[in-house]
């Protein structure tokens, strides 16, 4: 992924070369093209920055609601009553009851893949 980005930046820095120095342009007041490239790429970084702060923040929220619910157990009664839904939708995937908190229970996973896996020899 990251060699398509890497030349779609190749690309679009090669065309507004290629502009800057043969094409003419039709407006005496027409900004550069190297110039606007470059306004274009930092207002663009600027937006997705935005764009993170916004989703960190409304993660870092829904995040600390669970942890409330958890606490509350809530998370446990939700769990019942969505069991027999998700196991009618998803009959091939094993859940793991929600019997801890959650960390334990996604450490229970990887545990369990671990166990399938081969021993290594390390030298």
């Amino acid at each position: 992924m990251n060699v398509v980005f890497f030349l779609i930046v190749l690309i679009s820095f090669l065309i507004a070369g290629y502009r800057q120095l043969t094409v003419i342009p039709p407006v005496p007041d027409a900004g550069q093209p190297m110039a606007e490239l470059a306004a274009g790429m930092i207002d663009t970084a600027a937006d997705s920055v935005t764009l993170a702060l916004g989703l960190v923040g409304a993660m870092a929220l829904f995040l600390g609601l669970m942890k409330v619910a958890e606490a509350g157990g809530l998370l446990t009664i939700i769990a019942k009553l969505l069991r027999p839904l998700m196991v009618r939708l998803f009959p091939e995937v094993h859940f793991v009851d929600l019997r801890g908190p959650l960390s334990t229970a996604s450490r229970r996973l990887p545990l369990v893949a671990e166990d399938d896996l081969e021993p290594r020899v390390l030298i």
